[in-house]
């Protein structure tokens, strides 16, 4: 599985440097701990395999974080360019039947409308300094720093959808490319 290297990385060398953002150095166990806290909302907001999580994000730990604890319960991770408008990301968060918007407070401009927009979407999850996230119907969370770290085993295989990757094509409309494990790993 496209998580599998990773995780065995971070098994073997928890404490070398796996990402590098900025000044910023974020060693395996940082990185594996913050993948385990993202499955673990997920999977209680009910994420289940198969279910498309959109990663609305600058590049970074939160990104990679995000990837790969969707992956962890079998979950479709949908990376989505932070340049994109809102009508493109509501457009990719309904074509997808996205269930969770994994995103930041800096882009809140785009992605709430489109949020607004994409019925399918039951969670985001918000990382950044600015206030709560939370709202009435309990959508909106604050991006996971504790919480229960178990995950259940999602059964998840090599032919199995491991990403949806949006690109214009020659209309300039968006048309979401399927990669399964072995394609990513390939």
């Amino acid at each position: 599985l496209l998580q599998d290297d990773f995780e065995r990385c971070a098994a073997e060398r928890p404490d070398a440097v796996a990402l590098v953002c900025g000044r910023e150095r974020f060693t395996y166990a940082d990185v594996a701990r913050r993948a385990r806290l993202v499955a673990s909302v997920l999977q209680r907001r009910g994420v289940a395999a198969g279910d498309r999580v959109a990663l609305f994000l600058e590049n970074g730990v939160d990104f990679v974080a995000g990837m790969i604890g969707a992956l962890a319960v079998g979950a479709v991770f949908m990376p989505v360019n932070p340049l994109t408008r809102h009508d493109k990301l509501a457009y990719m968060l309904r074509d997808s039947r996205a269930t969770a918007l994994l995103t930041e407070d800096g882009l809140a401009a785009v992605w709430e409308p489109a949020v607004t927009d994409s019925p399918s979407v039951k969670t985001v999850l918000v990382s950044g300094d600015g206030g709560s996230a939370a709202d009435a119907a309990g959508v909106r969370h604050r991006w996971p720093m504790a919480g229960d770290e178990a995950i259940r085993s999602p059964g998840t295989g090599e032919e199995d959808l491991a990403a949806i990757i949006y690109t214009s094509g020659s209309t300039g409309f968006p048309k979401g490319v399927m990669l399964t494990h072995r394609n990513m790993v390939s």
